[in-house]
């Protein structure tokens, strides 16, 4: 589908030419399908589960322009402060002088709140937890929204942030509204589950543009399975002396960005994001990020400038919440142009941040919380996070051929498992976590909210929920006990 045929689907040909100018000619087929089979720009629910970097994101932006133009107001949300900064320049720079008014609120960015609470915004791009609060201060505010895009809707299932985005679907499905929600997920086992619960039509796809090579690299050579056709194959790479695993990492990243070739790494923490970028630096021949480290020296000096300056001297950077968005709006920019070769980021980046990268290392593990005791622990990460992950190598109309996600296995054993769990299993079934939250302020915010007034309600409203929806097919809570614990919670 020609990205011209969009004027007959009411997008004015300035818009188009926009896209057109971008090198977006024709649409991908799973933004042609959520167009063509799923009435994109029509009434009801719409949920897309498709692979990392298969276009599903720009379905997004088609809906919310499309609305934005109609004079309906959107609520763009994302997971991360750092993919709303991202996502508001984009909108601002592409679609301001064509009238649409772009706002943004995070927790950092706060000056557009009173613009969005008076209805004075064309696309608002919010981080989940931002519209929460605007809703539970005025969840009026729905009553002028065409659309809300939930983008990475697969958070769902995340320990520590999957109930709050429940609470916030929650709301939308019980609101008198309008409005039309747009999930965009990565591909999740049994998530038409999501699409039951909210009465939504369901666009499944399971290709990507480009083809990635995913492996596990051991004793110097890739073993790899292709994402698209499922061919496995072999490639011959580097093994330095020893058999330490960072080691063999280092060397391997560094070979392919001599190469011309970028690669991201991500680690499981900031720590190891520094340490790593420096261990790159130290054995790099890379031409200095020149570029890069004059716009740093205009900035305000901070725990993470000097150390940045440095690794930018030898082509390397690295991406972490403790740096400020001006630094990290730096390292991003110059990682697209390409002068940087390697960056260390914790898996945070892997959230939709548009960074094109030929090869994708991975570090398995990753900190959690034992709720129990509030203390971390060092525990493997799922398989959904690995294909998140891993589907940021091969980036369309940045890689031509394939991309390489490469996990590094230091002793047979290690080999044997994470293929096991990585390549050959099965991605993880969505399990939710409301019920599991904190009831408490779970029920003191729909209180707040103006959404329910007595026990009766509170119970409905929770009865709502995905989780819910969850626990009654799994029969593993009946509704007596449900009753007497929501009414000791409001006691």
């Amino acid at each position: 589908m020609k990205t011209s045929e969009l004027i007959r689907y009411g997008i004015s040909s300035s818009i188009i030419d926009v896209w057109e100018e971008t090198g977006l000619k024709s649409l991908l087929p799973v933004q042609a399908m959520a167009v063509r089979k799923f009435d994109l720009f029509g009434p009801g629910n719409l949920i897309v589960s498709a692979p990392t970097s298969s276009g599903k994101t720009f379905v997004g932006e088609m809906a919310a322009v499309k609305n934005a133009l109609e004079s309906k107001k959107v609520f763009y949300c994302v997971p991360l402060k750092a993919l709303a900064e991202e996502k508001y320049h984009e909108f601002k720079k592409k679609y301001e002088q064509y009238g649409i008014r772009v706002a943004v609120s995070t927790r950092d960015r706060r000056e557009y709140d009173e613009r969005i609470n008076a209805g004075e915004f064309g696309i608002a791009v919010v981080v989940y937890e931002k519209l929460q609060q605007l809703l539970t201060q005025n969840i009026g505010l729905l009553d002028e929204i065409g659309i809300v895009v939930i983008d990475e809707l697969q958070m769902l299932a995340d320990e520590t942030r999957g109930a709050e985005l429940e609470l916030l679907l929650t709301k939308l499905k019980l609101y008198r509204g309008n409005f039309k929600i747009l999930g965009l997920s990565a591909v999740m086992k049994n998530c038409q589950i999501v699409p039951e619960w909210l009465d939504a039509k369901f666009l499944e796809y399971f290709q990507r543009p480009v083809e990635l090579r995913r492996g596990i690299l051991y004793q110097g050579v890739f073993h790899y399975e292709t994402f698209n056709t499922g061919e496995t194959g072999r490639e011959t790479l580097v093994m330095p002396d020893g058999n330490n695993p960072s080691d063999i990492l280092i060397s391997n990243v560094m070979r392919f960005a001599e190469l011309g070739e970028q690669s991201l790494v991500f680690l499981k923490d900031k720590n190891s994001t520094r340490d790593m970028a420096a261990s790159c630096a130290a054995n790099s021949k890379l031409p200095s990020a020149g570029a890069a480290i004059d716009e740093l020296s205009h900035l305000e000096d901070t725990s993470s400038k000097c150390q940045l300056v440095e690794c930018l001297k030898k082509g390397v950077a690295f991406h972490n919440a403790d740096m400020n968005i001006e630094e990290r709006e730096v390292v991003e920019r110059h990682f697209r142009a390409g002068t940087i070769r390697v960056l260390c980021s914790t898996s945070t980046l892997a959230m939709g941040v548009n960074l094109p990268a030929r090869n994708v290392f991975l570090e398995t593990q990753k900190w959690h919380t034992n709720k129990r005791v509030n203390r971390p622990y060092n525990a493997p990460i799922t398989k959904a996070e690995f294909e998140n992950m891993a589907g940021r190598a091969g980036r369309l109309s940045l890689e031509k051929e394939f991309g390489r996600a490469i996990v590094v296995a230091a002793s047979e054993f290690e080999y044997a498992s994470n293929n096991h769990r990585y390549i050959d299993g099965e991605i993880e079934e969505l399990e939710t976590h409301l019920l599991d939250s904190d009831l408490g302020t779970l029920i003191l915010n729909i209180v707040a909210s103006g959404i329910c007034k007595t026990a009766g309600a509170v119970v409905k409203f929770i009865r709502n929920s995905l989780s819910w929806y969850r626990a009654r097919q799994k029969d593993s809570i009946s509704d007596d006990e449900f009753n007497a614990q929501i009414v000791a919670v409001i006691k």
